[in-house]
């Protein structure tokens, strides 16, 4: 377990949900979401989801993640991009480990490719994808 009170990366930072106790990194991260967004917008990210509670972002998928590699064979990913696409989600955090083979997620990814623009890069290579203003009628 991380000790972040004696941590030297390690930093506090308010959020919508409340003050936090992060990695450097991560508190980055939530930073960058929380000056971009809104409390109860929907926001997805991809992988593993940490962002939604401390920011108070709303997942607008019926699935926490799109990580879990059994679910693109029950045909839950393209029902997460009809979901994306009803609500016009404005901003996806997308993981490049979820391109791995074990995850087969080329539909999701072309999805993203042609209805979003990534505009940020973290450290960590996680990215931020943005609705294409052609494909707009945002949901905030």
């Amino acid at each position: 377990m991380l000790n972040l009170t004696h941590d030297k990366d390690s930093v506090i930072r308010q959020l919508p949900a409340g003050k936090v106790a992060t990695t450097a990194a991560v508190g980055e991260k939530l930073a960058w979401i929380a000056a971009h967004t809104k409390p109860d917008q929907f926001f997805l990210q991809a992988g593993w989801p940490g962002v939604y509670l401390p920011l108070g972002l709303r997942n607008p998928t019926l699935l926490e993640d799109l990580e879990t590699p059994g679910e693109t064979r029950l045909g839950y990913v393209d029902t997460s991009i009809r979901q994306l696409e009803s609500r016009r989600v404005r901003y996806v955090l997308w993981s490049p480990r979820l391109e791995l083979p074990r995850y087969p997620l080329g539909a999701f990814r072309e999805y993203l490719g042609s209805h979003y623009q990534r505009v940020w890069t973290f450290p960590d290579k996680d990215e931020i994808w943005e609705r294409n203003t052609e494909t707009s009628g945002l949901s905030r």
